[in-house]
């Protein structure tokens, strides 16, 4: 998999955020990531960042 999609997707749980979100760190084959009007809260988007500055393959974040 090197392309996830969930643009507007609602109902998206913090919990599966963050799940996705640890995923994220050590994922070596994703390149593009669009989450785009899912509702993250501050809380989930602190959490994408930290994940983000870990992850070294991802090449596009849409939000």
């Amino acid at each position: 998999l090197t392309d996830l999609n969930w643009i507007n997707i609602k109902n998206i749980s913090d919990e599966k955020f963050i799940q996705l979100f640890e995923g994220l760190e050590s994922n070596t084959h994703l390149q593009s990531l669009s989450l785009t009007n899912v509702g993250l809260t501050d809380k989930t988007a602190q959490r994408l960042a930290e994940a983000i500055e870990k992850n070294s393959t991802l090449r596009v974040l849409n939000v």
